[in-house]
């Protein structure tokens, strides 16, 4: 079972204000909404637990994200905006919703977050959103796999190698009272004390380096077509069948006359194109990135960072542009 954090829950619920809003903002009708009832329920919900400038914020955001969206079908890129019959909020779905409404197989890790329908006889008759909201004026992270997951892509085990960096170090650490072992109350000593949090500080910087190098000698021994295939694959969801097809849209802006958003299709952007046509490289920038570059340009970068506290939380991995 995944336990969230208090962040990742709140974030959590910042997506469902975004999301749910973006779904009436592309319809401007709840009637298309499904399940709008208990759609809605969780929209009032959410207004009630989060600071109205908050709610706002994750509103106007969407609202510019559908628009974008509805761009694409004035460029004829998609069926009319007018043949929309239907919007699906994918959190909320079956795990099989997809397999069910279409007999096709969802694409395995597909982000699609809201699923557009269009009336019979539009092609594509499914089309997805994933969606992203953000202070951040660019460099948001497009993918953020964990060292697991990339570690068995790779056949190198990421994962086993922190466990046992982490053991060696909480087994000599100096503390004034024995560690807990379950990370959330780990967490909780840590910032107790803060010679033990400084003694972590460091420790947890020294894991991601040597992580960092591991990574780093694990992708040069690769091959430009192996290595091709592995960024395609993991980090940008393309380079197989995407079922269904499914665009990135990302919404900024926290202020009044301050929102925009940026749409990005995972098979057809700048990262991709650049990696289907030159030689790529690979180097390591400070003490936690490494810097992929095709014929020596700067396209993307790989960061690894804890998702909170250092040795007592998640190591995930960012895909992040330069």
């Amino acid at each position: 079972m995944v336990v969230m954090s208090n962040q990742s829950k709140f974030n959590a619920k910042l997506a469902d204000v975004n999301e749910i809003m973006l779904m009436y903002y592309i319809t401007r009708d709840w009637n298309k909404v499904n399940s709008a009832g208990k759609v809605r329920e969780v929209l009032k919900e959410r207004y009630r637990e989060l600071d109205k400038k908050q709610f706002w914020i994750q509103a106007m955001r969407a609202k510019e994200m559908a628009k974008d969206f509805l761009g694409l079908c004035d460029e004829t890129k998609l069926p009319s905006k007018l043949d929309i019959s239907e919007v699906y909020w994918v959190a909320r779905l079956e795990k099989d919703f997809y397999h069910q409404m279409t007999g096709e197989h969802q694409s395995v890790n597909n982000p699609t977050d809201v699923l557009v329908e269009f009336v019979p006889g539009c092609s594509p008759s499914f089309f997805g959103i994933s969606a992203k909201s953000t202070n951040r004026k660019s460099g948001i992270c497009f993918k953020n796999p964990g060292i697991g997951t990339l570690g068995n892509e790779l056949g190198y085990d990421l994962d086993s190698m922190a466990r046992n960096f982490e053991d060696t170090f909480f087994s000599n650490v100096r503390a004034p009272e024995a560690i807990p072992t379950l990370k959330k109350e780990k967490k909780k000593f840590i910032r107790k004390y803060p010679d033990v949090q400084r003694q972590t500080q460091r420790a947890g910087m020294q894991l991601l380096e040597e992580l960092r190098d591991s990574l780093y000698r694990c992708y040069k021994v690769r091959s430009q077509n192996e290595i091709r295939q592995h960024f395609f694959k993991i980090w940008l969801d393309t380079g197989r069948e995407i079922n269904p097809r499914y665009v990135k849209i990302t919404g900024r802006g926290n202020k009044t006359n301050n929102f925009s958003a940026k749409i990005s299709d995972p098979a057809d952007n700048f990262i991709v194109n650049m990696l289907k046509q030159g030689k790529i490289g690979i180097e390591r920038s400070g003490d936690t990135v490494i810097v992929v570059t095709v014929d020596s340009q700067k396209v993307f970068k790989i960061r690894l960072k804890y998702e909170s506290e250092k040795m007592a939380s998640a190591i995930k991995l960012s895909g992040e542009p330069t």
